[in-house]
């Protein structure tokens, strides 16, 4: 079963070799912010943007060629922290995974 992993910037910093193992056993790796703060919501912009920009650049480090990143989540990301899309697009594309993994 192949899955797709949301890293935390810091944390592929810090295990990178962790970050390439699952992309060379065939996972997806999008990104989940630098530091996952609990509150993003309450956070200014450019604290949001930073957590999403570095984020990104930790993962893609991590796995040194930024092109294996998944660019849709790349740009989800980048429409909700600019609030183009009020978050729909992120809440649909979640739900959507979570009522697939319940109903196997």
């Amino acid at each position: 079963m192949k899955v797709t992993f949301f890293m935390v910037g810091s944390m592929a910093r810090e295990f990178p070799d962790a970050v390439r193992r699952a992309y060379d056993a065939g996972h997806t790796i999008g990104t989940h912010t630098q530091d996952h703060p609990l509150r993003m919501n309450k956070i200014p912009m450019q604290d949001v943007l930073w957590e999403i920009d570095e984020g990104i650049a930790s993962v893609a480090g991590a796995l040194g060629d930024p092109t294996h990143l998944s660019p849709f989540f790349f740009r989800v990301s980048r429409l909700r922290a600019h609030g183009a899309d009020g978050g729909g697009a992120c809440r649909t594309f979640a739900g959507n995974i979570q009522h697939r993994c319940h109903r196997r």
